[in-house]
């Protein structure tokens, strides 16, 4: 069985709440441009892992940091265009209102 696009979306989630590693930060954002906005699948994150919350993903995405482009990209982006989208992300999440 292979997990859809929603599935691994939210594992990457719970991934990047668990390690640090810059593959799983690169796969949330072209899953983020592929039209799986990282926001929509926290809930089905919390469901798969409660270690996982909001506020600890938008404090990661903020300290997201990367000086150069992984050897392993096969579609272009630049390190900036990676800072960029978490940063804006973690800020969209460090003020929109938590799920009660």
């Amino acid at each position: 069985m292979v997990d859809t696009l929603e599935e691994i979306t939210a594992n990457k989630i719970c991934t990047v709440i668990s390690r640090v590693e810059i593959e799983d930060y690169v796969a949330l954002y072209f899953l983020g441009q592929a039209g799986f906005p990282l926001e929509k699948y926290i809930e089905l994150a919390q469901r798969k892992d409660a270690g996982v919350s909001q506020a600890m993903l938008a404090y990661l995405l903020s300290e997201f940091r990367l000086s150069k482009v992984p050897d392993f990209m096969i579609a272009p982006i630049t390190a900036k265009d990676l800072q960029e989208y978490f940063q804006s992300l973690a800020s969209k999440l460090a003020v929109k209102p938590f799920p009660r």
